[in-house]
């Protein structure tokens, strides 16, 4: 299995949402979206793997290095690794913005409220959806907008703030129509957002990939 399929298989297993909404990109640039999904679980689950900071920071630590290119064996042996960094090489990628967000996942490690949650949803959600709008050849300043606020409606839903998230949503979606539409694949994930507001369980997934369905043949709908 090569590295774009591993990242294929470790969405496909880990976030349907996502996979899904690639599947609605076009065939040359989902194994871009896959790697930078892909790359986020990684990030998103090392709290997860480690029983103190010091060693989440030691794993956070490895992929800066990665990414920068100082362990080019390691990455090339780690399929996530080596799909990422073709990924940011082939779509000319912000390595500042992704090294941001490895950054900024350190906060996960500790179990301390976040001091800024716009920065932190900014810098994670928001870095990925803006990377994601890249690969599908969108750009500009209308594009970082609304991939902020696309990420940032995740974050505070995460965080179970519903109005938080109800409000960059709606920010998200009066910048929709300006946007070009091939970074719509880019967007769709957060279509389940909204009707998920103040469960206290995901919608089933059959419901979830209807809502991307439905906001793929209207992107009216993504965020409303």
């Amino acid at each position: 299995m090569d590295a774009f399929a591993h990242c294929r298989e470790l969405i496909a297993a880990n976030d349907k949402v996502r996979f899904w909404a690639s599947l609605y990109a076009p065939a040359d640039r989902r194994g871009g979206l896959h790697a930078l999904y892909a790359f986020d679980i990684e990030l998103a689950s090392v709290h997860a793997r480690v029983r103190d900071p010091v060693a989440g920071e030691i794993r956070l630590q490895w992929w800066r290095e990665a990414l920068e290119g100082a362990r080019p064996g390691e990455a090339a042996a780690n399929p996530v690794a080596a799909a990422l960094r073709e990924t940011v090489q082939r779509y000319g990628l912000s390595v500042p913005l992704l090294l941001a967000l490895i950054d900024a996942r350190g906060a996960d490690l500790y179990d301390e409220p976040l001091a800024d949650i716009d920065a932190y949803g900014a810098a994670t959600d928001g870095a990925i959806v803006a990377s994601a709008a890249h690969v599908l050849g969108g750009a500009g300043e209308t594009v970082e907008h609304i991939a902020r606020h696309a990420g940032l409606a995740r974050t505070f839903a995460a965080a179970g703030d519903v109005a938080g998230a109800r409000g960059h949503l709606d920010a998200a979606a009066a910048l929709q129509p300006s946007v070009p539409e091939q970074i719509l694949p880019a967007l769709l994930p957060i279509a389940v957002i909204r009707p998920e507001l103040g469960r206290a369980t995901h919608l089933p997934p059959w419901r979830q990939q209807w809502l991307i369905w439905r906001a793929a043949r209207n992107p009216g709908r993504i965020f409303k």
